[in-house]
């Protein structure tokens, strides 16, 4: 007796690409907009090549604007970089 043959029918299956989200500290983001070649600034490069996502609070977002309204960070920062 020959033992019977099942075929499966053929399945695509999608693998989705999973991203990792992570949080940075408000001071990392903001030394990565000041400062090129630093570990905040390959962060940054990091997050713009797809690598991974921001996951920013509401909280955070707060900061960030408090923050980036005071003169020493607009002395600071490389306005040229803000296009990219």
């Amino acid at each position: 007796m020959r033992p019977s043959v099942m075929f499966a029918p053929r399945c695509v299956i999608k693998l989705r690409k999973v991203v990792m989200r992570v949080v940075l500290d408000t001071n990392i983001l903001l030394s990565a907009l000041i400062t090129r070649g630093t570990p905040p600034d390959q962060l940054y490069e990091e997050w713009r090549h797809g690598r991974f996502d921001l996951a920013p609070a509401e909280r955070q977002l707060e900061e960030l604007n408090r923050v980036s309204r005071r003169p020493f960070f607009w002395r600071d920062l490389n306005l040229a970089r803000l296009g990219e």
